[in-house]
């Protein structure tokens, strides 16, 4: 009897040992597990995959455009005789509702600047002889230029230490561009980059508004049915078709030489020193070229609603973010958000909804033109 209950506890003592060890190992399995390994892994590969700029890329995006320097260029450069009174400047431009213009071609070229909604076209027809509008929109005012040799339009803030000059055209060329006066100073302005090279204002260089570009009637028509036209100055309309101006232009070869003026049609810009040209052929091929100038980061389009090519900053400042983009199913998309953006550098949906890109200041041209001010100027390939 006294064996037969040994054997029973012996029996009771290895069962509590089984029941206590498998208790055990159960616990130590459990508490040992760690969050699953697939999220884990997920979550790194997304942190590595996150855009970061190096600090020395950052500080070049914040550089300025343009470097503080005197001008090169002096009263001894000019071509030709200063004459005043060869054409005459517009003050008081006259504009006419698209809607009720029918005197311009669809297939002319004119001039589209904007401020906020108000879309005006200055034919060139008439600007070929003006070269020059004081215009001003709403209590805003523009200056308006025009070279016919050089094919240059650009728009300036006339504003100088908080006066508002009016231009008038000299009469001379400088690298054979046109060569402005103010009638305040009598200081004297190139046209394709705004300084002034003799006079009071001497090294003084006038704000480009960008925006200014080169397209059909038709297409300005098409895009801003809401838009004004320039209207002919009346004791001048029989100058309008009389007037060439390649009679004025200065080292011409003769045809078929060897250094034949390149008279393609570029976007120009200069980023501290550096310059660099885009033909408008090539943009319009590509439609969205991403390049990098000098630091900066840049985006060249070309709008397929009113014809325009324009050149925006992919550098979001507040963000510290650089975009690269591309076009799916005829919309601008960056692909680092997927965000959709307008051809005016405005993000309509995405993560990125509300945000704008800066436009630097550049201008459109005939090479020969550009690479007159800046030699040294890279031409962008495909």
């Amino acid at each position: 009897m006294n064996l037969f209950k040994k054997k029973k506890l012996v029996f009771v003592l290895v069962l509590l040992i089984i029941i206590v060890a498998s208790a055990f190992i159960a616990f130590f399995v459990l508490s040992s597990k760690e969050d699953p390994k697939p999220e884990e892994s997920s979550e790194k590969v997304e942190e590595s995959e996150k855009p970061t700029i190096s600090a020395k890329v950052l500080a070049a995006e914040k550089l300025p455009q343009y470097e503080d320097k005197s001008t090169e260029y002096g009263v001894n450069d000019i071509q030709g005789t200063p004459d005043k009174s060869m054409f005459a400047d517009i003050e008081n431009p006259t504009f006419l509702a698209v809607s009720k213009e029918n005197k311009i071609k669809g297939s002319d070229t004119v001039a589209s600047f904007h401020v906020g909604e108000d879309y005006r076209a200055y034919p060139l027809k008439y600007i070929n002889y003006h070269h020059i509008v004081n215009d001003k929109f709403d209590k805003t005012p523009v200056l308006i230029s025009y070279c016919g040799i050089c094919n240059s339009a650009a728009a300036y803030n006339p504003k100088v230490n908080g006066k508002t000059l009016t231009f008038g055209v000299l009469g001379v060329l400088l690298h054979n561009d046109l060569v402005m006066y103010d009638k305040q100073t009598d200081s004297w302005w190139i046209q394709i980059t705004g300084e002034a090279f003799t006079g009071k204002y001497k090294d003084t260089k006038l704000t480009l508004l960008p925006g200014m570009e080169l397209v059909t009637y038709a297409d300005f028509k098409k895009a801003h049915s809401n838009g004004k036209v320039l209207q002919p100055v009346a004791q001048y309309t029989n100058l309008y078709e009389q007037f060439d101006p390649a009679q004025f232009y200065e080292g011409e070869p003769e045809e078929g030489g060897s250094e034949s003026v390149n008279r393609d049609q570029v976007v120009g810009i200069e980023v501290r020193g550096k310059a660099k040209a885009y033909k408008i052929d090539d943009v319009k091929k590509e439609n969205i070229i991403n390049d990098k100038l000098n630091g900066w980061s840049l985006l060249i389009i070309s709008d397929p609603k009113d014809g325009g090519v324009r050149i925006f900053r992919r550098f979001l400042v507040e963000d510290e973010m650089i975009l690269e983009f591309e076009l799916k199913n005829g919309n601008l998309v960056d692909k680092e958000t997927g965000s959709t953006w307008n051809f005016l550098g405005e993000a309509t949906t995405g993560e990125l909804k509300g945000k704008t890109l800066t436009q630097p200041k550049y201008l459109e041209l005939f090479q020969f033109a550009w690479e007159g001010f800046f030699p040294k100027t890279a031409i962008y390939k495909p």
